[in-house]
């Protein structure tokens, strides 16, 4: 890409797939980090939006903290499948096995 990466038709369709980036992240691994958030909101007997009075640690709350590193947790997750697996058909079949 570097000979024609001034053509604005090249940087449209480069905005244009960080966007479908964006919006796989919304519609596939977001629903994974609420449901985390719910597990272990409930693991610790903490009621929804009680953030208030929760314990603090470095300006944040510890809910705040799980939720950051469950969010980090999916995506490595999902970096790591995209990486390993070189196969669409292996994960299909993956996903298939739960459906």
């Amino acid at each position: 890409l570097a000979p024609v990466r001034h053509v604005f038709g090249v940087r449209l369709a480069l905005v244009s797939v960080l966007f479908s980036v964006l919006l796989s992240f919304q519609f596939h691994l977001y629903p994974v980090r609420q449901f985390s958030a719910y597990t272990v909101r409930k693991a610790r007997g903490r009621a929804p939006m009680d953030e208030a009075t929760d314990v603090t640690y470095g300006g944040m709350s510890v809910t705040r903290w799980f939720d950051i590193a469950t969010a980090l947790a999916s995506v490595a997750l999902a970096i790591s499948i995209a990486v390993v697996v070189d196969n669409l058909m292996t994960v299909l079949n993956f996903v298939g096995a739960f459906a």
